[in-house]
């Protein structure tokens, strides 16, 4: 994913973000992967259907909108857009995380 504010973390080989000490999203310098697949998560089912229809309002599409993923786990609730560069994101709320 081409970074906006490269100039700004070219002295920053990696960050991330972490919910509860359980990494959940690194970012590092290197060059665009094709097919590449992006998961954020979200505090709440809600805030899952909140984060896919601005998404989508955005001008991104649907890949699966917001639903249970028993496949992955009973409780896991999530939905997948491809943003108009071709990204393909995933918003999940993974309520164990909050427990």
């Amino acid at each position: 994913m081409a970074s906006t504010c490269l100039t700004r973390s070219v002295n920053f080989p990696s960050r991330g973000f972490a919910i509860n000490n359980i990494p959940g999203f690194w970012l590092k310098n290197g060059e665009v992967g094709k097919d590449l697949y992006v998961a954020f998560t979200a505090k709440s089912a809600d805030a899952v259907r909140a984060s896919y229809k601005a998404a989508i309002d955005a001008g991104a599409t649907s890949k699966k909108e917001p639903s249970l993923r028993p496949e992955w786990r009973a409780d896991y609730f999530a939905a997948n857009i491809v943003d108009p560069d071709g990204h393909n994101i995933e918003i999940a709320y993974k309520p164990w995380l909050y427990e």
